[in-house]
C-alpha cells in the first residue's frame, strides 16, 4: 500500500529460497555465506519510469519500509 501511495505498484514475486533459482551456486555474495542475507532488486535504473520514482524520497522510504516489513514477517514465521 505504501508503494502504491508513492506511485509504484510492483508485482508480488514472493520469497524464494536460495535453491529456487535452479542453480547449486550463485555469483552473489549473499548466497552461501555464513550469515542470513537478502538480495533485493526493488527498482531498476535502466527503466526510465522506475529511475524517476527513485528520485522521490517518498518512494525510497516506502521501499525501505517494505523491505523491513518483509524481513520482519519472514522472521516471524
Amino acid at each position: 500500500a505504501k508503494l502504491t501511495a508513492a506511485g509504484y505498484a510492483p508485482p508480488d514475486r514472493g520469497v524464494k529460497e536460495d535453491l529456487a533459482a535452479g542453480k547449486p551456486y550463485g555469483h552473489f555474495f549473499s548466497l552461501r555465506g555464513p550469515l542470513p542475507s537478502v538480495l533485493v532488486e526493488a527498482l531498476f535504473l535502466s527503466n526510465p519510469t522506475e529511475a524517476a520514482l527513485l528520485g522521490k524520497p517518498t518512494t525510497r522510504q516506502a521501499i525501505a519500509e517494505g523491505i523491513a516489513d518483509g524481513i520482519a514477517a519472514y522472521l516471524r514465521r
